[in-house]
């Protein structure tokens, strides 16, 4: 009976410190899950704890038999737990089934899950890159409230909800432990989603004293993406695989939405978030051969996160053609013109049929076929145009068979506006173009 005792005294302990290894994981997985928006502070800043995405006796609801290769443990943890629209904002994984199935179709096709470019723990990017990674940084003031930190003289961009609304802050850089999203700024005041307390409760900064901040863009991105050698990765119960050997860690920076280190800046170091991966793209891609496109500017602003970031058409930031009553927000401040009539016009004599047929938002590409015609006459089909800012309007060029279409000198038949500039500012004449094939035009409906 001893012998038995003194075996189930044993056991006991086992099963104790077994419980207590597993409690101080918890602990450490609990710790670690703090950067925004993947927190739970008592305030009541966000609700997402470990149990949220940890099940540890398994069965999680998420965990199903996979129908296609985006139906995975945790794309559908990540997009059907959360990013619904309902809890975060919608997100589609970025794969063949998404964008294209014209790659890889042989294999079975590709995808990318949240999980390749996100670290759903910890912001990487300040933590990999430190200060390179800062939007701003320096001494508060005295702290005066537990949801507001204050720069003198900082001058920020208070329009709107301020230029670092949304985006994050370190309130002590020497406790990078603790981030918290930014609901708007003023010239000098930034409004944290706080109050900014540790994780149990405690203030993380004291009333009256100052502290070193700093600003960066946030994301939850990877500092590191393993990027697969495609030709090793294959389809099997519908699940994309690779071989895992075959990784290449690549450094990505992904420090703002624009210029220099944001999603592709076009310098000669490919660490950009949408090129380190590519290989297959006209543009973009991670050795440098890809043409150039929108260098440095906001790729989600074409490419939805929503949509598995596929290009959103050629409706998605103006209608196509715009007109009057299109519902598309446009930057024009003297309205939307006479599209219509003049691409159905252009349509009907080089195509022979209406835009209505000709043109098509989804699957046309700037500046070649259709549009490079239809819009080429009139609009230049040079990318550094499109979306610049400015509606660059020239009719030098005949984009169909190279003819002239001034009747002076060619360096004056420019139709041309900037953004923000009513057209009484910014002078625009029609006078020596031949549009209408007359010295003096002839403004007739058509």
């Amino acid at each position: 009976m001893k012998a038995r005792s003194q075996i189930m005294d044993y056991r006991s302990q086992i099963i104790k410190a077994l419980l207590l290894a597993l409690g101080l994981s918890l602990i450490a997985i609990s710790a670690h899950a703090l950067d925004y928006p993947h927190t739970f502070f008592p305030s009541g800043v966000n609700t997402v704890d470990c149990q949220d995405c940890h099940y540890i006796h398994g069965g999680a609801p998420w965990e199903t038999v996979p129908l296609n290769i985006d139906e995975t443990y945790n794309n559908n943890l990540c997009l059907g737990q959360c990013h619904n629209d309902v809890i975060a904002n919608h997100a589609e994984p970025h794969s063949s089934l998404t964008v294209s199935g014209s790659y890889w179709a042989g294999q079975g096709g590709w995808s990318i899950g949240c999980y390749d470019c996100h670290d759903t723990h910890s912001h990487n990017q300040p933590d990999a890159y430190g200060s390179s990674s800062y939007l701003d940084s320096g001494d508060s003031d005295l702290i005066a409230n537990l949801n507001e930190i204050t720069k003198t003289g900082a001058g920020w961009d208070d329009t709107g909800s301020g230029e670092f609304a949304g985006m994050m802050v370190i309130p002590d850089t020497t406790d990078p432990f603790y981030v918290y999203q930014i609901i708007s700024n003023t010239t000098d005041t930034l409004t944290v989603r706080g109050p900014m307390v540790q994780r149990w409760g405690d203030p993380l900064l004291t009333i009256g004293n100052s502290y070193n901040f700093a600003i960066f863009y946030g994301g939850l991105v990877r500092s590191t993406i393993k990027v697969p050698d495609i030709a090793t990765c294959e389809v099997v119960a519908n699940e994309f695989i690779c071989v895992a050997e075959n990784y290449t860690p690549t450094p990505v920076k992904f420090f703002r939405k624009t210029g220099d280190n944001s999603f592709a800046d076009a310098d000669t170091t490919y660490d950009g978030i949408c090129e380190v991966c590519h290989t297959q793209t006209d543009k973009h891609k991670n050795d440098g051969t890809g043409a150039s496109h929108n260098d440095g500017l906001k790729c989600t602003d074409c490419h939805n996160h929503a949509e598995g970031f596929k290009g959103g058409g050629c409706n998605s930031c103006h209608a196509y053609p715009p007109h009057p009553g299109d519902g598309n927000i446009y930057q024009g401040v003297e309205g939307k013109g006479a599209h219509q009539v003049h691409v159905e016009y252009i349509s009907q004599l080089v195509y022979g049929q209406s835009y209505t047929l000709q043109l098509d938002p989804d699957n046309d590409t700037f500046g070649t076929g259709s549009p490079g015609v239809i819009c080429g006459t009139c609009h230049t089909n040079t990318s550094g145009n499109h979306i610049a800012g400015e509606r660059i309007i020239d009719f030098s060029n005949d984009p169909l068979n190279g003819v002239t279409l001034e009747f002076e000198d060619a360096s004056t038949n420019i139709y041309n506006g900037t953004s923000g500039s009513d057209h009484n500012v910014t002078l625009k004449t029609c006078s020596n173009v031949s549009c209408h094939y007359q010295t003096t035009p002839q403004w007739e409906p058509w």
